[in-house]
């Protein structure tokens, strides 16, 4: 019941409101709050994810841009978002810039040193060659063979033209083969046609690239270690085979001479201080540097040899063929970097 008193004339008002009705607008109330109450929440959650969803998307491109960076990919990094975002995006950037760079620059060095150290280790076998195919023209000079003096001097132009080789380092296979073929022409009137040389050689790998001047020191060896002393009846030869296996190019240099010690082969490629230094002496083990500076560790010689058997050497090179490109990026140590595994 609800009473109230009206003031001008003093009566009473008296409202009688069941008990049924006022419960009734209770539960109504009670479920009007829940209701609202309900509807706010739904809309405080779905207000909530979507400022998550607007603050976290930046990150999620930000970590998505550095994941493909780090795979190897190259994409812009993500710059957006608040200016924290932004700052961190620029941040990035540039630390990927800065590596990129010094990356270009620690690889820039590393082919200058290893262009160093082939200059370096083509000039030590050079000057042996020189002199020795300068010496035999004397010679034959001094005897007046003048006719093989002149086939020595054409061979010894075609020598040049071979070495020079407008200052690359990676030439033709062929190209090498002709340098040998020369080098061994020289050689074979030096001694007098006491041994015979023999080139067995697949025509496929003659357009595949080579470190230049890698033979001709092997088969100066051959003739200094081996069938140098021979004499004619002994029937000394020296045969150089060339095929390709797999994705690899095998050149052999084989002979039937004397052979070698088993200490002289144990250290022929790894110490200089223990190699005999007639001839060409250091020679193969330069040859096995420079092929594996321009290769990789992977490749070089291998020797077998057995006192009073003979030697073999094999030079074992990636078979790339030859091209103005390949051979500029062989050059640049590039190719080898882009190649798989490389």
């Amino acid at each position: 019941m609800i009473v109230g008193s009206v003031a001008y004339t003093g009566w009473k008002m008296i409202g009688v409101v069941p008990e049924s009705v006022q419960a009734a607008n209770y539960k109504n109330f009670r479920y009007y709050v829940f209701a609202t109450v309900l509807v706010l929440m739904v809309m405080l959650l779905e207000g909530n994810q979507l400022v998550s969803r607007k603050i976290s998307k930046p990150i999620r491109e930000l970590d998505a841009s550095v994941k493909a960076h780090e795979a190897g990919g190259k994409p812009d990094i993500y710059i957006g978002g608040s200016s924290e975002i932004r700052h961190l995006g620029h941040s990035v950037q540039k630390s990927y810039e800065q590596i990129e760079k010094l990356m270009d620059e620690i690889i820039r060095q590393q082919n200058e040193r290893r262009k160093s150290e082939l200059d370096a280790l083509q000039s030590q076998i050079n000057p042996h060659f020189l002199y020795n195919t300068l010496e035999s023209i004397t010679w034959m000079v001094e005897a007046q063979e003048n006719e093989a003096a002149v086939r020595m001097i054409s061979e010894l132009a075609k020598l040049l033209r071979v070495s020079l080789s407008r200052g690359k380092t990676i030439i033709p296979i062929k190209d090498e083969l002709q340098h040998s073929r020369s080098y061994m022409n020289i050689q074979l009137a030096r001694y007098k046609e006491r041994f015979k040389t023999e080139f067995r050689i697949e025509e496929e790998i003659e357009n595949c690239c080579i470190v230049k001047l890698v033979i001709q020191p092997i088969l100066e060896n051959a003739i200094y270690y081996g069938v140098g002393n021979m004499d004619e009846d002994d029937g000394g030869m020296i045969i150089v085979s060339g095929k390709k296996k797999d994705e690899d190019i095998l050149i052999t240099i084989e002979d039937n001479g004397m052979g070698m010690r088993e200490e002289v082969l144990e250290n022929i490629l790894t110490d200089n201080s223990k190699v005999p230094k007639h001839g060409s002496g250091v020679g193969v083990i330069n040859v096995h540097s420079r092929i594996r500076l321009m290769f990789g560790e992977e490749y070089g010689l291998s020797i077998e040899s057995e006192p009073d058997e003979g030697t073999r050497v094999t030079i074992r090179i990636p078979a790339i063929p030859y091209t103005p490109e390949n051979a500029e990026a062989l050059e640049l140590q590039k190719y080898i970097q882009r190649r798989p595994g490389g």
